[in-house]
């Protein structure tokens, strides 16, 4: 049987509108030795046009194992990888199965954007002391210390990426003697996937490539702010708002 294309977060490709292909002469999806072939695909591109509902094209459909007439539809499109369902993609619907089998190009970003708001669980080690720092930070703010930990990393992570002047600070105190210690500290929290990748690719610059090192200099940094009586008023009530029901 056929396998169809699936459609992956990671990899969006546009079925190519194949009219002068062997598939478009002879109506079925080519075979090799006598097996079904996957319809020829490419990545996507800047369409020399814009498409909307309604226009209509050719392309082999994996389904009916054909070249089929398609319509363009707005529709939900799954997510095989994230499994996130994104509403309101544009996509080439087969006028006979009526399935999903061309992706334009211009759902492309929308596609992307959905990927990036998926909230993935990070992971980084840090020394024991700096664990034992975090909770007495949230101890001090009367924040429960799993809440406050996530609250206070995605906080530190989008400043790095927005505020230069804080960003540098980071890194200062990530190459710190006080940023070494004992191991077996863990730091857990949920964000969303795209934001660890940007902070990385800001520290990247200063010569920090692990995040580990990253969330080390932001403990310190924070640290060093709630002890400073402007900047901690400046700061406690983001957190705060960060940790009400975020749960890490």
């Amino acid at each position: 049987m056929f396998t169809p294309v699936i459609i992956d977060a990671r990899r969006v490709f546009i079925l190519i509108d194949c009219e002068t292909s062997m598939a478009t002469k002879t109506g079925k999806a080519p075979t090799v030795r006598g097996t079904p072939t996957r319809p020829r695909i490419a990545p996507a591109v800047t369409p020399t046009r814009f498409l909307k509902a309604g226009d209509q094209s050719r392309a082999i459909c994996p389904h009916c194992e054909a070249m089929r007439d398609t319509v363009y539809q707005y529709r939900s499109v799954f997510l095989t990888k994230t499994k996130v369902s994104v509403p309101n993609v544009l996509v080439g619907v087969c006028s006979v199965c009526d399935r999903t089998i061309v992706l334009p190009a211009q759902s492309t970003p929308r596609i992307k954007e959905a990927r990036e708001r998926v909230i993935k669980e990070q992971n980084a080690r840090i020394p024991l002391e700096l664990e034992d720092r975090l909770n007495m930070m949230a101890y001090s703010l009367d924040i429960r210390p799993e809440p406050f930990k996530g609250a206070l990393c995605r906080y530190a992570l989008s400043r790095v990426v927005k505020d230069k002047k804080f960003a540098q600070r980071v890194w200062r105190f990530a190459v710190s003697a006080e940023a070494k210690g004992t191991p077996g500290g863990r730091v857990k929290f949920r964000s969303e996937a795209a934001l660890p990748r940007e902070a990385k690719a800001v520290a990247h610059d200063a010569g920090i490539d692990d995040l580990s090192t990253i969330l080390r200099g932001a403990i310190l940094t924070v640290d060093d702010m709630l002890a400073a009586p402007k900047e901690r008023e400046a700061i406690e009530h983001d957190l705060r708002l960060l940790a009400v029901g975020s749960g890490s």
